[in-house]
């Protein structure tokens, strides 16, 4: 029996391009995380409508065999600017010939593109282009409440949901995690991170003293498939190969108050 690499394989067995659910490549990325993934994008489409029903009155009681009253509900959108993340790797022939070492490189490179996707996902601005902003610099977001222990963390999920929302997750610098952890004495705690009942997520890319509760139905997502390409003919002179990992998303943030932030000094 013969044993095939992807090198020697036929070319039908060895795609120069493969496509990936972004939920099964990438799941801790904060954008699959802390925003809700509503649509997906074909292609490389700049910028995504995503539907909104929107309702002006509330339902009531109405009497059997009566007419029933339009509620108004309206069918509204939100405009969902994209960009497109991408990371290029190049590799001896020899390098990706070796299964392990291109598994591990490939890993490297989709890691890097996680932490970009993150990096934009709460920090991205830009005052020429407002058509994507982190969730956490947008001008239109409440004021910070100043951390006094577990009040402010109960305050914060009080105010996403006086709003209509239901706070679903926390967002936190290591070191403002840390703090909080030291002072309300959890390091006992199981390894899954919780307080108030809500998972709490740990980032480097949330901003130093910042922690965030969040609505993940008030972050709208469009997320693409991650796609991974490689090419031996670029580097044809170099005998080298190159891998290619692209990655394109988008979000907004519907309700700017369900994204509620605690300063931790």
């Amino acid at each position: 029996m013969a044993t095939h690499t992807t090198l020697t394989s036929a070319p039908s067995w060895r795609p120069d391009v493969v496509v990936y659910p972004s939920e099964e490549v990438i799941p801790s990325a904060l954008a699959l995380v802390a925003g809700n993934v509503v649509a997906n994008i074909e292609g490389d489409a700049p910028t995504v409508r995503i539907p909104r029903v929107t309702s002006t009155a509330e339902p009531g009681f109405v009497p059997e065999g009566t007419l029933i009253p339009d509620s108004g509900a309206a069918l509204d959108e939100v405009t969902v600017g994209t960009r497109k993340i991408a990371v290029l790797g190049r590799f001896s022939r020899e390098q990706a010939g070796q299964a392990n070492t291109l598994r591990l490189a490939l890993a490297s490179l989709t890691a890097s593109v996680v932490r970009s996707a993150d990096e934009a996902f709460l920090n991205h601005a830009d005052e020429t282009d407002t058509t994507l902003t982190g969730i956490l610099a947008g001008k239109d977001l409440p004021a910070p409440l100043a951390y006094d222990g577990l009040g402010s963390l109960i305050d914060a999920a009080a105010s996403v949901e006086d709003d209509g929302g239901r706070a679903s997750v926390i967002l936190a610098n290591p070191r403002s995690w840390a703090t909080v952890a030291k002072d309300l004495d959890l390091g006992h705690e199981s390894v899954e991170r919780r307080v108030l009942g809500l998972p709490v997520v740990t980032n480097s890319a949330v901003p130093a003293g910042t922690l965030a509760v969040v609505d993940r139905d008030a972050v709208p997502v469009a997320t693409g498939q991650v796609e991974v390409a490689r090419s031996e003919e670029a580097l044809f002179t170099h005998d080298s190969v190159l891998v290619r990992v692209l990655f394109r998303l988008g979000w907004t943030v519907a309700d700017p108050a369900r994204v509620q932030r605690v300063t931790v000094a």
